[in-house]
């Protein structure tokens, strides 16, 4: 995922310490997933995490302005091509297809590698959100998104094991829907709507239902990976000392998480990657990177955030 807070508000508007480093959090959790590393179903809750926190962040800190699709376009879609052109290079060099899916629409939105459809997605939920700012209040769309939330996780015992077989990406984004609509509730709930805390207990119970059918991909995911988020958000931030420092590694994210893949892929090739250690490894090597790239060639921003 994106670097939620470029997205989300102007940079003068503070940051909550809490979710940066969940951003983190959930960033190494997604390399853990990629890597293969035992009990993947929790580490992939790293994902639901960033999920959520897109329009969390620019419901809570940003609702009252609409950013433009160009901007969301610069943020979001020019590194989707970036990255979807680097990724399909790198499968004919490892003799691959350069998409996997072929030739179509589907398998341009899901891209080259097997997390790029994310961005595509994500900015179309943000681009929605932003439709929704001028014509209805927070609180009707705090409900909405409560409602929304609630039903797809209650009903996911009917709908997931058939859209688990659905053809990329319409599998994803089945998948990550919930967590968009949970993300957006939580960064909209305020004291000052009416029986607020009541949503956030829906959707809990939700969240209850949807763990006990013991669905793949969702019934462990989604509870640790939201409720996480709720900490994050409802927490006292206690590392407000640390916050310069903690903020330079959680705008390194969203490069980490695009070029992962492609370290991964390049550590297979010399050793089988599936233990944790090797997570972790690869995900300081991904920062190191990232961080130095950066720094030395801001312009480099435009396509790792």
């Amino acid at each position: 995922m994106a670097d939620d807070s470029r997205i989300a508000r102007p940079q003068s508007i503070p940051r909550n310490v809490n979710v940066e480093i969940l951003r983190i959090i959930a960033a190494l959790g997604i390399v853990a997933y990629h890597a293969s590393a035992p009990v993947k179903e929790i580490p992939y809750a790293g994902f639901i995490v960033f999920l959520a926190l897109s329009p969390l962040v620019d419901a809570r800190f940003n609702w009252s302005k609409i950013r433009p699709v160009r901007n969301l376009a610069k943020v979001l879609l020019l590194p989707w091509i970036f990255w979807l052109i680097v990724y399909a290079i790198a499968n004919v060099a490892f003799h691959r297809p350069p998409l996997p899916g072929g030739l179509s629409v589907a398998s341009v939105l899901y891209g080259s590698s097997p997390h790029l459809w994310f961005l595509p997605f994500i900015f179309v939920a943000l681009c929605g959100i932003g439709l929704l700012k001028p014509v209805c209040s927070a609180t009707q769309v705090f409900w909405l998104a409560v409602a929304a939330t609630a039903i797809i996780l209650i009903t996911s015992a009917t709908w997931w094991p058939q859209a688990i077989h659905w053809p990329t990406p319409y599998s994803q984004w089945s998948h990550a829907a919930a967590a968009v609509f949970a993300g957006l509730a939580l960064g909209l709930y305020r004291p000052s709507i009416r029986f607020a805390w009541g949503g956030i207990a829906i959707m809990a119970i939700a969240l209850a239902v949807c763990a006990s059918y013991r669905l793949l991909g969702l019934s462990l995911t989604y509870p640790i990976g939201l409720i996480a988020v709720a900490i994050a958000m409802f927490a006292p931030e206690r590392f407000t000392a640390h916050e310069q420092a903690i903020r330079a590694i959680s705008q390194c994210m969203f490069g980490v998480y695009l070029v992962h893949i492609l370290a991964i892929a390049v550590v297979n090739k010399l050793m089988p990657v599936n233990s944790y250690p090797l997570a972790f490894a690869i995900f300081a090597a991904c920062f190191t990177g990232v961080f130095a790239v950066r720094k030395i060639l801001p312009q480099t921003k435009l396509v790792l955030g």
